[in-house]
């Protein structure tokens, strides 16, 4: 009888470090799938940032227009994709104020932007300036201002 006992004490003790290391590494595998998902977002928020950042200060305006063809083609293929999709608010002639163009899921303005791309002056020169989320630290928004002081309070709708 006593070798029952400690046969059955022996046995419960394995199963409790049986349960515990699974538990472990359990947790583990879960916290290396977060970190890992953690660390690809933020590489493609800076994938992604980086395709803009080169049209970042003063531009001429037909580069403005090839950025633009950009912002027209990531709405086309990230139509379905809200947090892909960038705001344009722009001022394209001196006595302009600044217009808005805020992209959504259900409409991504391409319209829009294709009318802006006809009415820029290739010739002259731009500033452009970005907005980021906050959460992400991913473009969601492009200034384009007519002249490099021209200030706007832009806040993208990240929806």
């Amino acid at each position: 009888m006593k070798h029952s006992f400690k046969f059955i004490y022996v046995l419960a003790i394995i199963a409790v470090i049986m349960i515990v290391v699974t538990l472990g590494l359990w947790i583990m595998k879960s916290s290396q799938n977060f970190i890992g998902s953690a660390n690809l977002s933020l590489t493609d928020s800076n994938e992604f940032n980086q395709i803009w950042l080169v049209y970042k200060g003063k531009q001429k305006g037909s580069n403005v227009k090839m950025m633009l063809q950009k912002v027209v083609k990531n709405a086309e293929e990230n139509s379905n994709e809200p947090s892909m999709l960038i705001d344009i608010a722009y001022k394209i002639h001196a006595s302009d104020d600044f217009t808005f163009i805020n992209s959504t899921k259900k409409l991504n303005k391409v319209n829009d932007i294709e009318d802006l791309m006809q009415n820029l002056d290739v010739k002259h020169y731009y500033t452009i300036d970005f907005v980021y989320s906050e959460a992400s630290k991913q473009i969601t928004g492009i200034i384009i201002k007519y002249n490099e002081k021209d200030k706007v309070n832009f806040i993208p709708d990240e929806n």
